[in-house]
């Protein structure tokens, strides 16, 4: 059916339907026709719609990196199909790796970038590859990465250190004259004879006593690390 606008004598708009009998009808209509009635209707085929057409491929994977460099679809098409991957990615390696300054005066990356491609540049003088700075950029990041776990863990032992020593220095501050005297004395005893004539030899008594606040504290610190880890019977 088809709908064509109109206007009447008067002007004013109208619509003419037009139809146009589909295969059932002209088969119902030949069948009928026939004298005596039909004895079977002949329904025309239809005729199928064609099928679609393949859409065009798409630019591969390195025509869209170029045309992303503002190079042109075809001239991209044309680089890669006369060229190679290769040869292709070779000089963008080479265009990446020039240093700011000479790349900040290339009015046309893109134009120079395919020059490079047909004329086959090569490598200038200390140019390093995409596949060396990457490993030069992991190298970086795990001696970054060996860096910060040795700086945690050198913070975690300060950070026991420190708490022993204050728990040690509580402990201590809690004993009487006597009990410190007693303290000192089976700490001496317990070191190793070089250890314990260097701090009563040592000189001026200052230093002497610094000494033997170390002894004590070590001495201190092992009892009671002993003591935490011993097993209730």
């Amino acid at each position: 059916m088809e709908v064509e606008p109109t206007t009447d004598g008067d002007g004013n708009p109208g619509w003419t339907e037009l139809y146009a009998p589909g295969p059932k009808a002209r088969a119902e209509y030949r069948a009928f026709a026939r004298r005596g009635g039909p004895a079977v209707l002949e329904v025309e085929p239809l005729v199928p719609d064609s099928p679609p057409r393949p859409a065009a491929p798409g630019p591969s994977p390195l025509e869209a990196e170029l045309i992303g460099r503002g190079i042109t679809p075809a001239m991209a098409g044309e680089l890669v199909r006369e060229h190679g991957e290769e040869a292709i990615r070779l000089q963008i390696d080479i265009l990446d790796g020039l240093p700011e300054k000479k790349r900040a005066k290339i009015a046309d990356p893109a134009a120079y970038l395919v020059t490079a491609v047909r004329n086959g540049h090569a490598a200038p003088k200390g140019f390093i590859s995409r596949a060396e700075r990457q490993a030069r950029e992991e190298a970086r990041r795990a001696r970054e990465r060996q860096e910060a776990e040795d700086r945690r863990r050198r913070q975690e032992e300060e950070a026991r250190e420190r708490a022993v020593r204050e728990e040690v220095d509580a402990y201590l501050g809690r004993l009487t004259a006597a009990e410190r005297a007693a303290l000192e004395a089976e700490a001496l005893a317990r070191t190793d004879p070089e250890a314990r004539r260097a701090c009563e030899e040592a000189v001026p008594a200052r230093l002497r006593a610094a000494l033997r606040l170390g002894l004590v504290r070590e001495h201190v610190a092992r009892e009671l690390s002993s003591a935490e880890g011993s097993t209730p019977s």
